[in-house]
């Protein structure tokens, strides 16, 4: 039988394309051997993760589902209260029946100019 130091000598006493060819078979046996180990590990991962990964709670999808409407809800309240704002303050800014409206200044709408009516 022969020793690996034998061998490695023996490849050594021999031309370079077949050192070379040595070392593609070698690399190539070597990253073979590497894919199959990391085959085999992806499908036995993907077996365990299957039956280990938990179900949502309902009690915890129905939580979120209740924040989701109050977060909405909000929002509608918020914006309803912004419009009433800007309802009232139209409403403020429009002169009383009896109130006389010459050169009373007016704020021009987005240049904030003055007017003289």
């Amino acid at each position: 039988m022969m020793n690996i130091k034998d061998k490695i000598e023996e490849i050594k006493q021999k031309p370079e394309h077949v050192r070379i060819r040595y070392a593609w078979g070698l690399s190539f046996f070597c990253t073979l051997i590497i894919v199959i180990i990391w085959l085999i590990t992806l499908v036995a991962q993907k077996d365990t993760t299957d039956d280990s990964l938990p179900m949502p709670n309902q009690e915890i999808l129905d939580e979120f589902q209740e924040q989701k409407t109050e977060i909405e809800e909000t929002g509608d309240n918020i914006k309803k209260t912004f419009e009433g704002n800007n309802k009232k303050t139209l409403e403020d800014n429009q002169p009383l029946p009896n109130q006389k409206t010459d050169n009373v200044p007016l704020e021009e709408e987005g240049f904030g100019g003055l007017i003289e009516n």
